[in-house]
């Protein structure tokens, strides 16, 4: 007798949403009020997606790379806020846009769309605070 009560391929699936795409809910703000969004690109990977129902909305996160930049689109639900750690990728030093509209630039945060409260760098990463909506970001070389 095996048994039937052993999810077996169970922390494969979470690693794709948690680790490649990134879906992790911020531990001070619980009920997915507060999410943090933190893609593993790892290195020959190209794209990731993936996405979470949660009590309050769907979170999803989906990101391409290329050899000079990364793009990264993000969902967040009424109601949640998020904190989304994009990687530089060494390609520092970077600009990153939000629908096409710089919101980080030589070395600094230039102001950003409605929904967006602000950004810094720590660490080679861009830490960019969110609220509720979807976001289109491009992480390129300056």
């Amino acid at each position: 007798m095996n048994s039937h009560n052993h999810p077996m391929f169970g922390s494969l699936g979470a690693w794709f949403y948690n680790a490649l795409a990134g879906i992790n809910l911020d531990a001070a703000k619980p009920g997915f009020e507060g999410v943090v969004i933190a893609p593993q690109v790892v290195r020959d990977l190209k794209w990731a997606a993936g996405s979470l129902n949660t009590i309050r909305g769907t979170v999803a996160s989906s990101w391409s790379r290329s050899d000079n930049g990364l793009r990264l689109q993000v969902t967040i639900p009424v109601g949640s806020q998020a904190q989304v750690r994009i990687p530089e990728l060494g390609l520092a030093p970077v600009t990153l846009s939000e629908s096409a509209r710089a919101i980080w630039k030589e070395g600094k945060y230039q102001g950003g769309p409605v929904g967006i409260t602000g950004a810094r760098e720590a660490d080679g990463v861009l830490l960019v605070e969110i609220g509720s909506g979807h976001y289109e970001f491009a992480l390129a070389r300056e």
